[in-house]
């Protein structure tokens, strides 16, 4: 299954399926109803999204099936009041970008931050 999140199926490695099996072990959500409520009423969403004042930087996998590129535009549409919002799109990259292509991403990142230095 998690080849299939990967835009690249060769840059999955062994020691990511570990890492992504021992995470999921993870103790179950202790209140996933709640946890449902609030992100399936989209009046609460949206109120949190405007809230959001900070520089914002999505960094999203074209190929991912799971989160659609264009829910992460919508995503960043919803971001009204960030001092500023971006949305780089990353072709050849599936579900978890880090994941997939953390050098990448950390570059991006690391370019996000030193911006405005």
């Amino acid at each position: 299954y998690l080849g299939s999140l990967y835009g690249v199926k060769s840059r999955l490695k062994p020691e990511t399926i570990k890492y992504y099996y021992e995470t999921n072990l993870r103790i179950a959500e202790s209140n996933p109803r709640g946890l449902h409520a609030l992100t399936a009423n989209k009046d609460v969403t949206m109120a949190y999204l405007a809230k959001v004042k900070a520089p914002v930087m999505l960094v999203w996998g074209m190929r991912d099936y799971v989160l659609p590129p264009v829910q992460g535009r919508d995503l960043e549409s919803y971001l009204v009041n960030a001092k500023s919002r971006s949305f780089v799109a990353l072709d050849s990259v599936g579900h978890y970008p880090p994941m997939e292509s953390p050098e990448a991403v950390a570059d991006l990142i690391d370019a996000y931050i030193r911006r405005d230095r």
